[in-house]
This record gives C-alpha cells, structure tokens and sequence, in this order.
C-alpha cells in the first residue's frame, strides 16, 4: 500500500482530503501523514519513504510564522537537490488560487509533476487526485511483484569459509553460479537453477558467510531467509568426528545440535574452575529428517558420491563415505583435544561430530519455522594430530550430499 505525506496549514483542508483518501480511495489512517509547516514536513521527508506528496502552494516555515508563497517553491527546489530528503515518487501541488497554480506550472512541470485546483465546494479534485492514486497503487504492486520474483528462491546453501564455498560450488555439477548483490547488504551472492530428476527446475541461492561461528552464521541464515522466503537453507561444510562413532570422510547429517559453551561456570573441591553444560539441544524438523531417511532407503546415494570424489580426489578418496544421521556438538572455538572430545559425549552419547556453525543455523530455523540442515564431513578426530589434509575433498563431499538430495527429492 502506498504512504502519503499532506502539507498544508489548514487543518479544515487537510481533514478534508484524509477523509476522502480513507473513505473513499480506501487507504489506511496510518498510511497518511499530515504536516502545517514547511520544517515538519522536511523532518517527516527525511525520516520516512513516501509515495505522494500533496503540497499546499502557501505554506509557513515555522510554527509561529505566516504563509508564505515564497516558501513552497523554495522547498520544491530543495526536495530535489537535498541529499537527505527522500524524495517522493510523485507530487501534487494544490491552490484555490488560480495565478498561483499559473505561476508554479513550469516548476513543476520540469519534473513532471502535477499541480491540481483545490475547491473544497466542489468534486472535480476528487476525481483527479483518486486516478493518481489508484496509478501509484498499480505501479507500485507491479513493482513489488517483479522484485519479489526476482528474490525469490526455492533452497539456500551457505558455508562458512570461502574454501569451503568454492568447493560447494565445483560439487554442484555443470550448474552456472551467476553473482549478484542486494541493495543493503554487503554479501556476494550467488543464484543457480537446478534440473531434477523428477522434471522440476529449483532456484538456488547460495552465499560465503566469510566467518567461522554460530554467530556469523545465524546473522547470515536469518538475513537469507528474510530476503529470499527459502523453503529450506542448507550449511556445507567440513567437522570433526568423534573417533570410534565415523570414519575419516564420513557425512554428518545434523539430526540435533548442542552448543557445549553454554552452561555455568562452577569451582571443584579444588577451587578450579569448570563448566556445568546447560544441554539444550535444536532438532531438526522433524519432516524434513523424514524425507532424508526415505531419500537414504532409496537411493544409493553414498556410491554417487563416491564417484563424484574419484574424479576429483583420486589419491585422496579410498573407500566408499558411510552418511551418518546423528547429534552434533557446536561451539566457538576449534578444538584439538581428545579428551576434551571425549568429554563432550557425557550430554550426548550418540555424539558423531563436533563444528562451530551448526547451532547458530538451527536456532535460526527455529525462530524462523524455517527448515535448515547442516551437512558436513568428518575431515579430523579433534584430537592433537588434527590437520587439513582431508578438508578440501570433505568440503566437496558434503556439498554433493545436498546436490544430489536436491536433484533426487524435489
């Protein structure tokens, strides 16, 4: 709906054309703004967006000063060269007074705005000023429109480093990641449409968080879903795996995650300090786990990605990666110690991987009734001996997971 801003020192006048504007061209009280000087008015403009403005010819500066005709065309001037008004998208000056509306033609016919009689005994302004409204409405839903088409995507993948985004990209086979940008936002992003196997064409948009950390990543996840109305975000990746639960390459779906730094810092007998965990796992939603259990049963999906790795990681890849659904630990340090490790499984036996995103994208989902799932491969145990030697080939396989779920689900 459109916002109108009336200027006008008359408040009989102004009443007028408001109540005409609700009751008659049907636009909310709250959309329509009113302001008797030319200063509350400037204030008004700098503050808000608006679609129309409707300017009295004669209008005071200030409160406590009278109507000038010399004020209403200065402030037209200063409406289109001023960089901190927002200027309107269309605007209507108004008079009773003929040589008035004669002397401000060429203003505001020089940028094709509009100057209309106002007669409060009579009808005609009505009419004039509804067939702009209803073309400012129209317009701006035509535009509303096209944009929302264009922001619109079916599914959302992101990752946290820019290896990790890269290595995402190159999985999703023969697609055409073409960048773009969002008024507003400083991210690179990045739009592709995907052929399913079932005759269906999804748009997917992808982005770099370019941090580690729940944080940075729940900033990104909301901000994806705000812009684009994802039915589904999707984090790639790589993890740690807990030694004696997966194996080196293994695929971590994220069926719950904890975050481990949150709890209570506590004194032993000793006076040392340790953390009591506050154990509040986010699940994922509960269909969406359905539908990856009945895509496992049917399709032989490991060997495709087994296959996928071969061609790309040869001397790296020597067996087949096992998918794993189960819990995840999250936090925002890297950890490298295999007790600590151990440790972790005290809230959480089944516990198969530790990472530093996952819970941020959960919570987000979950504040949002949004689906997300975090997919990673197990590229180190979280142990002394940690190193990145699996991590480029462990990026890659948990981005073709989500490839081929999309080509063979949607």
């Amino acid at each position: 709906m459109i916002k109108i801003l009336i200027m006008d020192d008359s408040r009989p006048k102004t009443e007028a054309i408001k109540r005409y504007l609700t009751d008659d061209c049907l636009l909310p009280s709250d959309n329509i703004d009113t302001a008797i000087t030319i200063n509350e008015g400037r204030k008004l403009l700098t503050k808000y967006d608006y679609d129309l403005l409707l300017l009295d010819l004669v209008m005071p500066l200030n409160d406590d000063s009278e109507p000038d005709v010399e004020e209403s065309p200065k402030f037209i001037d200063e409406i289109y060269t001023s960089t901190y008004i927002h200027i309107p998208i269309h605007i209507i000056g108004f008079s009773q007074f003929d040589d008035l509306l004669e002397t401000s033609k060429s203003k505001f016919e020089d940028k094709l705005w509009h100057l209309l009689k106002f007669d409060l005994s009579k009808n005609d302004w009505k009419t004039k000023l509804q067939n702009k409204i209803q073309h400012l409405i129209r317009t701006k839903e035509f535009f509303s429109k096209s944009l929302g088409e264009k922001y619109r995507f079916d599914y959302g993948i992101i990752c946290a480093l820019d290896k990790e985004f890269s290595l995402m990209q190159s999985a999703f086979v023969n697609i055409d990641w073409k960048k773009f940008k969002v008024e507003g936002h400083p991210f690179n992003f990045y739009s592709a449409e995907i052929s399913t196997i079932n005759g269906s064409r999804l748009k997917i948009v992808s982005c770099c968080v370019n941090e580690m950390g729940m944080q940075a990543t729940a900033v990104v996840s909301a901000l994806m879903f705000s812009l684009f109305e994802l039915k589904c975000l999707f984090m790639t990746g790589i993890c740690a795996g807990i030694e004696g639960k997966v194996n080196m390459g293994d695929i971590i779906i994220a069926e719950r995650i904890f975050d481990y730094g949150s709890g209570k810092l506590k004194s032993n007998e000793d006076g040392e300090p340790f953390l009591e965990p506050s154990y509040n796992p986010l699940d994922v939603e509960y269909e969406l786990l359905g539908t990856i259990h009945h895509f496992l049963t049917e399709e032989d999906i490991d060997t495709k990605i087994y296959n996928q790795l071969r061609k790309v990681f040869l001397h790296k890849i020597d067996k087949i990666p096992q998918i794993v659904i189960a819990p995840t630990a999250c936090g925002s340090y890297v950890v490298a110690n295999s007790k600590f490790a151990d440790g972790l499984k005290v809230g959480e036996r089944k516990l198969a991987g530790v990472e530093m995103e996952g819970y941020g994208l959960y919570k987000t989902g979950y504040i949002e009734k949004k689906q997300c799932l975090m997919v990673k491969s197990v590229c180190d145990f979280a142990n002394e001996t940690k190193g990145d030697d699996y991590q480029s080939m462990c990026a890659f396989s948990s981005a073709s997971f989500v490839y081929f779920f999309l080509k063979h689900i949607y």
